[in-house]
């Protein structure tokens, strides 16, 4: 079920067939994070493509600001070929000069009629996340980024790396971006008091539960 806003100060509904995280994936992912995050039954949608543009500097901010109670985060992409893809972070995305995150991280696909495929961390390197101004990388090895994403998040790139062993996550390995979304886990408690904190800011906030 979907619970949003449109607008912290307006309060307009989401319409639901507007998200791209569904259900299905939401409930596949959740069965794949770490236990001790499971407690955490609601998300909050803290950045999308269309609501707020092609920014990463934007796409960073918001991600910082859904991490004010240091819970995770699920990144959805939806490209020209009509794939869903993405990751499960444990940290804000955030510029660096270093690769950063843990091996509770991974990536994910949709594959065929709405079977989610999780590929975890190998364990053989620690390559898990790197994003600065100019691109998002999300696991390395051998010259090859599990996912890239560029610096307007209009083009990316999938294939197979060491640190998630993972598939091509789209149906080719260069793919366009239609849209991106980052969600936030959080609780009741948690979502009431983000919302009173940021209700004075111009941000825009999703609830999924």
């Amino acid at each position: 079920m979907y619970e949003g806003i449109r607008g912290l100060n307006d309060l307009v509904p989401v319409d639901e067939n507007s998200i791209v995280l569904n259900s299905i994936i939401a409930s596949s992912i959740y069965t794949a994070i770490p236990k001790r995050f499971q407690i955490k039954r609601s998300m909050t949608l803290l950045y999308s493509l269309r609501m707020h543009g092609s920014s990463l500097r934007t796409f960073y901010s918001r991600s910082e600001v859904g991490s004010s109670f240091q819970q995770p985060q699920v990144l959805v992409i939806r490209d020209d070929m009509d794939n869903t893809f993405g990751a499960f972070i444990t940290e804000a995305f955030h510029t660096s000069n270093h690769f950063y995150g843990d091996g509770e991280c991974f990536l994910w696909k949709v594959d065929g009629s709405n079977i989610i495929k999780i590929f975890k961390w190998s364990e053989k390197n620690y390559f898990c996340i790197y994003s600065n101004d100019d691109h998002i990388s999300l696991g390395a090895g051998d010259g090859h980024s599990g996912l890239y994403l560029d610096a307007n998040l209009c083009n990316g790139s999938s294939a197979p790396c060491e640190t998630y062993n993972n598939e091509v996550l789209s149906s080719e390995k260069d793919f366009k971006i239609i849209d991106v979304e980052l969600w936030g886990y959080t609780d009741m408690i948690e979502r009431e008091n983000l919302r009173r904190k940021t209700i004075n800011r111009n941000s825009c906030f999703y609830n999924f539960r």
